[in-house]
């Protein structure tokens, strides 16, 4: 692809009735308050679940919404103007502005990264990546962001949750706190 659009315009060249279905509804895994959600029921099972996953939605949350106002970069609909006649999915409010890095990619990548660092079946480990896969994907195709919006996305995703992850695991006073090992429900992953 040698046009910022190349990729978008290739995918939305493609609609099909199920996959407008199926990513107008797995878009809202990447929201905020999904990612909250996610973070507190993991809370049940271990406080240390919950202030980690709260410090990683602060942290990559912050820094995606920090890029998104300091770049200012036009989402496609605003992008492409009414030069190119774009295939929209009913129901899906598409905005203009605020498209780079993509922050459904990044919280996606950030729960669904997360998630397998919790678990050790490798099976949910698969599943895990092909819905962050997917959610990003669904972002271009609803025609919300760029391939490099969800790009830069997934990478501060995984990035925040490796470093915050690894550093919370390695500090001390942390990991021997009666308080933030507490657990309230024993998972069976």
């Amino acid at each position: 692809f040698t046009h910022k659009g190349d990729f978008l315009l290739l995918i939305n060249h493609y609609h099909i009735w199920y996959l407008d279905l199926l990513y107008k509804y797995l878009t809202y895994l990447g929201e905020g308050y999904y990612f909250l959600a996610i973070i507190l029921v993991m809370g049940l099972y271990r406080v240390k679940y919950l202030v980690q996953g709260v410090v990683l939605f602060v942290c990559s949350g912050l820094f995606t919404q920090l890029l998104k106002h300091i770049f200012d970069m036009p989402r496609p609909i605003k992008y492409f103007d009414s030069s190119v006649v774009l295939n929209l999915v009913d129901g899906v409010s598409v905005h203009s502005y605020n498209s780079f890095p993509s922050g459904h990619s990044t919280s996606t990548f950030t729960i669904f990264l997360f998630f397998s660092i919790m678990v050790s079946n490798k099976l949910l480990k698969f599943i895990f990546s092909i819905i962050a896969i997917n959610v990003a994907i669904s972002r271009v195709y609803l025609v919300q962001h760029f391939f490099i919006d969800i790009y830069v996305g997934s990478i501060i995703g995984v990035l925040f949750t490796l470093i915050i992850y690894v550093y919370m695991e390695n500090v001390s006073t942390l990991t021997k706190s009666k308080w933030y090992n507490y657990q309230i429900i024993k998972p069976n992953l």
